[in-house]
């Protein structure tokens, strides 16, 4: 069984930036590149982790963010 795909780290960051700088839909950035929509949230997801509790007021995300990432990948966030 094979690991996947290996992206480089700068096919990451522009994915990425293309979702949290320029606003643009998970879905329609990752229908763009090729990859799964799980695949591009689980990067954005990685990238924004706080690395400790000391970090964590540091880390904001856009308005409206997660909301947008977790629609796209067609998950009700009112439910939970």
């Amino acid at each position: 069984m094979s690991k996947g795909i290996r992206f480089t780290d700068e096919f990451k960051q522009d994915a990425v930036a293309q979702v949290v700088e320029r606003g643009y839909a998970v879905s329609e950035v990752a229908e763009r590149l090729g990859i799964s929509t799980k695949s591009l949230y689980g990067l954005v997801t990685v990238t924004f982790r706080p690395l400790n509790s000391f970090m964590r007021p540091f880390v904001r995300m856009p308005r409206g963010f997660f909301r947008r990432v977790m629609s796209d990948v067609g998950v009700d966030y009112r439910s939970h």
